[in-house]
């Protein structure tokens, strides 16, 4: 983004050579006996040299007073009735603008409100978009190169134009408070991969990255979530010029941007993370203590933010006048709902911003009913999540249909044999999740979750019954590691509350739909943020439908605390059916800690060939001290049928199994409910 800034000081540099080789050449022209008009030339070049060493003094001193990494940047300026056009360009996604607040007179101390009016043109139609955002009055990065001015430090504001198309974008200035005008700076983003904008975080130089950060309107590289870097750098920027036509009734001028000052020390200054929330909605986010966080409400001393905040003994509400601190003690968890109590931004600080899991980012897919996604599947089969959502009005209080059709053909010939399954499902507005985009005038809805067995060539077609839908979809690794899962005391109570977002095992990996292109030229790609947060599990079915394991053959059981245990290198064997998912609650004995993965047919379990699952059936692992239990779930992609149950652990070690035998007919026939737990174990 230095590419027009460092040519137009070059061309200042070249304009003032040449001034100096031209007065040279008409003196010495005029050598012979001119002495009258010598002595004008002389005067002249005298004056323009002073002038031309002024200006460039002056620029030298204005950098030099804004530390090293300053830079020369031009900017337009943008007064009330005057546009700024520039060119949207095939493969645009965003535009970032970068304001500053420009007067002749001292700014008021106070954030100033700027409406800015986007109009696009372009050959897929034409829409209007009204900017209005908060311009700082401080000035302590910038300084004009024009004298009487005074500009307001930089602030940034997206414009997605990802579906925009080819034409033009129009930025008018409707209104600035307590200011003259807007000098205005606009750069363009094209998209690179995944893995080039990991490339380019892990290489770019540190000082790069916060010259990156400040040019594009930021506080500061270290302010910014991972999320966001990866959107600066992990993106081709380039400035835009402003058209031709609309580029001669426009004003450019020149101003010095600095590094951000020194921040004071204080002892709660973590990193700082900048969350949009609305009344109607709220942010979440999980922390591991120790660590102390305070959220701060922005440009309003007087608003009040509120905190809902969750662990495993419960959830109490706490709020507070402009900020809110929240101590975590040493080895709790806790998840912490944020909401205020009208429409602003809200600062979250963390002495220890490691301790803390913000929203992650996802990408989606909108599928409709003439343009359904496709999953094909190579030369082995695959399992893929499939997430649901629905893009919902933002004071939706009903739910929302969710309902897909899913035909899974055994190969890609119009011949192959096809099973069609109609999922309906109906969700709620999520008060959490959000759509990645700077004015999200819609929510998403919470999500409904489905996994698809596609066979080897085999090609699943994903059509909303309705509407629109947003399609996550994710990959089983084959060989990802085992899912690790809490294996608690057998006295320990009932697991209240769950951790749900972005999952930590990376067993799933983000896949594209076959037919990705197709959605990228029409417009249905997009992103959401996720919130991390706890959740209140739902009480344990005690209606569930008995399930029991058979003891092994030929093995010598083992009275433990009253229970009979089997040894549990020895396979068990599971009959299950084909309609739903089964949580296994097992209870296993180890004299010593001892690290165990329950896996199911021997690692590879046996799926139905093709199918919708509920449940996926994965490798579990979990560590073993004394006796304690734990959850096998055995999902509803297995074959109907037997399947066997092993436990893997070093070959030194001794563990040992209890699971809800099969009776003999001697044996009273205990409760149900002593054998079953629900919820989303996964």
């Amino acid at each position: 983004m230095t590419t027009q800034d460092d040519e137009a000081a070059k061309s200042f540099t070249r304009t003032s050579d040449l001034v100096l080789i031209e007065t040279s050449a008409s003196a010495v022209k005029r050598a012979s006996g001119e002495r009258t008009d010598l002595a004008i030339l002389v005067f002249v070049f005298f004056v323009g040299l002073s002038l031309a060493v002024r200006h460039i003094a002056k620029i030298e001193r204005t950098l030099a007073a804004e530390g090293a990494n300053s830079r020369r940047v031009i900017v337009y300026e943008l007064d009330a009735g005057k546009e700024f056009r520039v060119p949207i360009e095939p493969k645009s996604e965003v535009f970032r603008i970068v304001a500053h607040l420009v007067s002749s007179k001292p700014l008021a101390p106070h954030p100033h409100t700027v409406r800015l009016q986007a109009k696009i043109h372009t050959d897929r139609g034409d829409r209007q978009e009204d900017l209005v955002f908060l311009a700082p009055w401080t000035t302590e990065r910038v300084a004009p190169e024009d004298q009487g001015l005074v500009v307001g430090d930089p602030i940034g504001v997206n414009l997605d134009v990802h579906d925009a198309g080819v034409g033009e974008l129009s930025l008018g200035l409707q209104g600035v408070e307590g200011a003259d005008g807007l000098l205005v700076r606009v750069y363009r983003r094209e998209a690179v991969s995944s893995l080039d904008s990991l490339r380019r975080r892990a290489n770019i130089d540190p000082q790069k990255r916060e010259h990156l950060a400040r040019r594009a309107g930021e506080l500061d590289w270290v302010d910014l979530d991972d999320h966001e870097q990866i959107a600066l750098v992990g993106a081709r920027w380039k400035k835009v010029a402003a058209l031709s036509d609309s580029n001669r009734e426009l004003v450019s001028r020149a101003i010095a941007l600095g590094s951000p000052p020194a921040r004071p020390e204080r002892k709660d200054d973590g990193k700082a993370i900048t969350l949009d929330v609305d009344p109607a909605e709220r942010v979440a986010f999980f922390a591991t203590g120790p660590v102390t966080a305070m959220a701060r409400v922005n440009f309003n001393p007087d608003g009040r933010v509120f905190a809902n905040v969750r662990d495993e003994a419960g959830s109490d509400q706490r709020d507070g006048k402009g900020e809110l601190t929240i101590d975590v003690p040493a080895g709790k968890e806790q998840g912490v709902e944020l909401g205020v109590d009208k429409a602003s931004s809200v600062s979250l600080l963390a002495n220890d911003p490691s301790k803390l899991e913000l929203p992650s980012k996802i990408g989606f897919w909108r599928a409709t009913p003439a343009r359904p996604a496709i999953l094909s599947a190579g030369q082995i089969p695959i399992v893929v999540r499939t997430t649901v959502r629905r893009a919902v009005a933002r004071d939706l209080t009903e739910n929302a249909s969710l309902g897909m059709q899913v035909t899974i053909a055994r190969g890609p010939e119009p011949s192959a044999s096809k099973i069609t399954r109609l999922l309906p499902a109906t969700a709620a507005r999520s008060d959490f999740d959000r759509y990645d985009v700077h004015d999200h005038k819609v929510s998403p809805t919470e999500k409904a979750v489905h996994y698809l067995v596609v066979p080897a060539h085999g090609v699943a077609t994903l059509t909303p019954t309705e509407g629109e839908l947003d399609l996550s979809f994710s990959e089983l690794d084959p060989q990802a590691e085992a899912m690790h899962i809490d294996a608690t005391s057998v006295d320990a109570p009932r697991k209240t509350v769950v951790k749900v977002g972005e999952s930590d095992w990376k067993g799933f990996v983000t896949r594209r739909p076959s037919n990705a292109a197709q959605f990228e030229t029409e417009g249905g790609r997009g992103f959401l943020r996720v919130a991390r947060r706890l959740t209140v599990l739902p009480p344990p079915n005690a209606d569930a439908l008995p399930f029991r394991v058979r003891h092994p053959t030929g093995s010598k059981p083992t009275e433990i605390n009253g229970s009979i245990f089997e040894p549990a290198n020895l396979p068990l064997g599971v009959d299950v059916g084909s309609d739903h998912p089964v949580a296994l609650v097992v209870r296993l004995f180890a004299p010593e800690k001892t690290d165990v993965v329950a896996i199911v047919d021997g690692g590879t379990p046996e799926r139905v060939s093709a199918g919708v699952a509920e449940r996926v059936t994965v490798s579990r692992s979990m560590t073993i001290e004394g006796e304690m239990k734990a959850v096998i779930v055995l999902g509803d992609d297995l074959k109907p049928g037997p399947h066997t149950l092993s436990f893997v652990f070093a070959a030194q070690k001794q563990v040992f199994v209890h699971a809800p035998w099969v009776l003999k007919k001697k044996d009273p026939k205990p409760p149900k409910e002593a054998h079953w737990v629900a919820g989303d174990f996964d």
